[in-house]
């Protein structure tokens, strides 16, 4: 399984959910499954009506919610271009990050600081969400850069310099797709 995972472009293998049935539940085996697939499903006998509730949360982890969403929303597999070599690896477009982007600076810049604190677990869900799809977007410094501060973010209330950080990662967001402030009108189209 492995060795098939490292010939797949790295788009294909996004789309792949890698299982293997464990010919032996010992940690040892169970650790080698781990490094070299996505899961394992147990020696024990499978019982058909429990492999969804076995295969669910393993799905869940390597596809989140946030992710999930965007990437087979927006894939069409019967004409799958990727593959014919005709599109990046790329699952998320500059137009739809620089979208998901005035979505939150919409929120934030129409918002009062007590509207920010009372809101912020929407937000957050927000933040999240472009975080990955930045993630399927690409790879680099300036995409670890925004997931980083994103991170930074994480907790249960909103933090003190927020507007100023949401700003910071809103740039570094732009410069990652390669949208320069004047530049974004130009690039949607």
């Amino acid at each position: 399984i492995e060795s098939i995972r490292k010939r797949l472009l790295p788009g294909q293998e996004m789309r792949l959910l890698a299982l293997v049935r464990s010919a032996n539940d010992s940690s040892n085996d169970v650790a080698v499954y781990n490094a070299r697939t996505h899961g394992y499903l147990p020696k024990a006998p499978l019982q058909r009506d429990k492999i969804p509730d076995m295969v669910a949360p393993l799905w869940e982890k390597r596809y989140p919610r946030s992710m999930a969403k965007q990437f087979f929303s927006s894939r069409n597999d019967a004409v799958d271009s990727e593959d014919a070599g005709f599109e990046s690896d790329a699952v998320t477009s500059p137009s739809d990050l620089m979208q998901s982007i005035r979505t939150i600076d919409g929120i934030v810049s129409d918002l009062t600081e007590e509207d920010l604190i009372m809101r912020w677990s929407m937000i957050w869900e927000k933040l999240h969400a472009l975080k990955g799809d930045m993630l399927t977007f690409g790879a680099g410094e300036d995409i670890r850069q925004v997931v980083y501060q994103i991170n930074s973010l994480g907790g249960p209330s909103l933090p003190t310099d927020f507007v100023e950080r949401w700003t910071k990662i809103r740039t570094l967001a732009e410069a990652a797709i390669g949208i320069e402030a004047g530049d974004e009108a130009r690039s949607l189209y």
